[in-house]
């Protein structure tokens, strides 16, 4: 059947800090602030310095967390940002997935 599922298949849900679940999130964000979104953002100037805060500020608030830390180069490329976002979620909230599941 096409529509069949095989348990034995099934993929634990990726962690809340990995680059499948932040880089669309991000992504979202520049895309919101700019109307698309480019990998390369200060470094090429797509990005401007109001318009960087203004992509940490929609990003905060999308994920409930603090880019307090971030720093200028953070937001040299989509990639940098992505990795930067990544640490301050693994920062935040690291303790709690592994608080949930057993053997995480």
């Amino acid at each position: 059947h096409v529509f069949t599922i095989d348990a034995s298949q099934d993929a634990p849900p990726p962690p809340p800090d990995s680059d499948a679940v932040l880089r669309p999130r991000v992504q979202a964000a520049v895309h919101r602030v700019r109307g698309r979104v480019e990998e390369e953002l200060l470094r090429s100037g797509f990005l401007d310095s109001i318009a960087a805060m203004e992509v940490v500020a929609a990003i905060q608030k999308d994920l409930g967390i603090s880019l307090a830390d971030m720093q200028m180069s953070d937001m040299a490329t989509l990639t940098s940002l992505v990795q930067a976002v990544s640490s301050a979620v693994r920062g935040q909230h690291g303790a709690a997935p592994a608080n949930r599941a057993a053997g995480s």
